[in-house]
């Protein structure tokens, strides 16, 4: 047997005999405190996963700690130097339009920035169809107000239904605390859509798994 045969030999438990597992299984059966198995620690445990060690990050060049199995695949202290370092332009890969964008603006783009294309054509990256939002919430809501635009509504006063795909008044829509403050379905696809769980029963297992 050789040096790492024997550590390996060393680090597992010791199995318990036959007897040993009945014994304890009637002592918990009568109620007696049965004291938990000891095993070895540190090094001597079969679940050593190399302990703490020290790295030195990429970008500031601080020592940091951590465990052995996370420091192979980290190389930065902390996120902000992470980010600090990806955002490099000589580190960086990005899209065709995010430098166009970059070009235009005589700067490097902020890293919750979103670039919008105002056709939806990606291909399309000329500078009158291209547009920065400051993140993806605002991306978002120029997608939901073309979206009204394109089936004849005014995004102002005016929200298309999920389910039905109409533009109807925001009035006709229930009031959300989420999003733009109303709710996807109007108000006859709403109760068009309860009718439908109550048909089936969900809407009344789930108040009685509530009032349980």
């Amino acid at each position: 047997m050789n040096d790492i045969e024997a550590v390996k030999a060393e680090t597992l438990p010791i199995p318990l005999s036959r007897a040993e597992i009945c014994r304890r299984s009637r002592a918990r059966k009568r109620g007696e405190v049965v004291e938990p198995r000891q095993y070895p620690t540190g090094i001597n445990n079969h679940a050593w996963r190399g302990g703490y060690h020290s790295a030195r990050c990429d970008f500031c060049g601080d020592i940091f700690f951590g465990p052995k199995h996370e420091l192979k695949h980290r190389k930065y202290c902390s996120k902000s130097c992470y980010w600090k370092d990806k955002l490099k332009p000589d580190r960086r890969r990005i899209r065709v339009h995010d430098k166009i964008a970059e070009k235009a603006l005589g700067k490097i783009l902020p890293l919750q920035a979103v670039v919008h294309h105002v056709n939806r054509n990606r291909k399309d990256r000329t500078h009158s169809n291209l547009v920065i939002c400051q993140d993806q919430a605002y991306h978002l809501l120029l997608h939901a107000r073309k979206r009204i635009y394109d089936a004849g509504g005014n995004p102002n006063i005016d929200k298309v239904c999920a389910k039905c795909g109409q533009v109807k008044p925001k009035k006709d829509f229930h009031i959300s605390q989420r999003g733009d403050g109303r709710r996807c379905y109007c108000k006859l696809c709403q109760a068009q859509y309860h009718q439908e769980r109550r048909s089936h029963g969900i809407l009344n297992q789930s108040s009685r798994s509530a009032g349980n």
